[in-house]
């Protein structure tokens, strides 16, 4: 099994992509994009290959309480975004969509959660 700092960076690579609205204009409706570059790979990468819900009920007793409202918050939007959203090929519309902007917000507090501040100079 990984470690919980390693499971921490599997996670927060993956969610850079879910909360970065510019790499997925870039990537998603690029000429040359690669199959694996859409949402619902994403979503893959984080339930299936980081298996986030595990992570989840591994680790809530350690995590601070923003920690574990931004994960709830995340696996709650992103579980919403998976039920309504039933067709992937319309890439344009996912990204300003109210529900997958939700997602990509909760992505971003995910990130500011499990990302130390940066140490105060002496």
């Amino acid at each position: 099994m990984m470690s919980y700092e390693f499971w921490v960076k599997q996670l927060l690579d993956v969610m850079k992509h879910v909360a970065d609205r510019e790499y997925q204009v870039s990537r998603w409706l690029a000429p040359d994009a690669q199959a694996w570059e859409q949402p619902g790979e994403l979503m893959n990468e984080l339930f299936d290959d980081c298996t986030f819900e595990l992570f989840i009920d591994l680790y809530s007793d350690r995590m601070e309480q923003s920690q574990l409202l931004a994960c709830n918050n995340f696996k709650d939007r992103a579980d919403h975004w998976c039920h309504v959203t039933q067709d992937y090929s319309e890439l344009k519309l996912i990204i300003d969509s109210p529900d997958w902007i939700r997602v990509r917000e909760a992505a971003a507090d995910f990130i500011r959660s499990f990302t130390p501040a940066p140490e105060q100079p002496a």
